[in-house]
């Protein structure tokens, strides 16, 4: 069971709603009404990300800690990715 924790924090996005990012994986944001679920969307993101990673076997980034960010744990079991496909990781994601 792999253990992560990476900080994430939400900004306006001049549209009136508001995106999260997540400086140690650059390529994860996602959009939301609030901040609070902006967060909520970028920590589904963030795990099918962390999962793909993990099932490719490349190398997991390390934290960027930010001030006024938000910390998301993820587990990820790599037994449980087994018989899947990229296309399928995620599927029953908590």
């Amino acid at each position: 069971m792999f253990q992560f924790k990476f900080h994430a924090f939400a900004e306006p996005d001049g549209d009136g709603g508001f995106v999260a990012k997540m400086p140690a994986l650059p390529q994860v944001f996602a959009p939301g009404d609030t901040a609070a679920e902006a967060i909520a969307n970028i920590e589904e993101v963030a795990r099918l990300v962390l999962e793909v990673l993990v099932f490719n076997g490349e190398e997991i980034p390390v934290d960027v800690p930010c001030e006024s960010g938000t910390i998301l744990e993820f587990q990820i079991d790599p037994k449980a990715l087994e018989g899947k496909t990229p296309d399928t990781l995620g599927e029953g994601a908590q």
